[in-house]
């Protein structure tokens, strides 16, 4: 989803480009995005985050809300790099960012590197349902790894400034706010070390 027609254009351009074949629908508003996620399943959504009226962060809100829309792999795309607040906001929602603007090879192999990684993942669920394991354990599996894969791509496109507060200086901030971040990933490694044990067929 993009508000601007010329980078809707670019990404078509560059999908038909790759050499696996993407099935992908391409609209310019939050609404109609969120429409064709009502009706259909889709593997990925590309986001931008600077759109107007609404913006990124909302329509990732409004997708996570759906039914179905906790489990979609959302990438964003933007020419900002992402403040440490949003991800710690966000990350957990998160699969992935791409930096604008982007030639088309730099989609491609973004697209295949996570799809490589990704469909070994949700192999490894599959075949831990079919040896009895929970429908709602192997969701939480997924979730928890992709999480974790997730912090690791977003913090190489992590903005050089922090917003302070008033107490706190630029370098104390960041200091703060990567506390933080590397809790949370401590926090979603131990949960995936955890279901690791308790149901050894889960195996990244």
């Amino acid at each position: 989803m993009d508000d601007e027609l010329i980078f809707i254009e670019s990404i078509t351009k560059a999908l038909k480009s790759c050499s696996r074949q993407w099935h992908f629908a391409a609209v310019d508003n939050p609404a109609d995005g969120i429409m064709h996620l009502k009706r259909e399943s889709y593997d990925l959504v590309l986001l931008d985050i600077i759109m107007d009226p609404v913006d990124g962060w909302d329509t990732l809100a409004r997708i996570r809300n759906l039914p179905n829309g906790v489990d979609i792999p959302v990438i964003l795309f933007s020419v900002k790099n992402l403040q440490l607040d949003e991800i710690i906001r966000y990350g957990n929602y998160l699969s992935g960012f791409i930096k604008k603007p982007f030639v088309d090879a730099e989609l491609c192999e973004t697209l295949t590197e996570f799809f490589s990684w990704y469909d070994l993942l949700i192999s490894n669920a599959k075949a831990a349902k079919t040896q009895g394991v929970p429908d709602d354990i192997c969701a939480r599996w997924v979730r928890v790894v992709r999480q974790i894969h997730a912090y690791s791509r977003l913090l190489e496109f992590v903005s050089p400034y922090c917003i302070p507060d008033s107490v706190l200086s630029d370098e104390e901030c960041k200091e703060k706010r990567m506390k933080q971040i590397n809790q949370i990933i401590d926090d979603r490694i131990k949960e995936r070390d955890r279901l690791k044990i308790l149901y050894p067929v889960f195996s990244l």
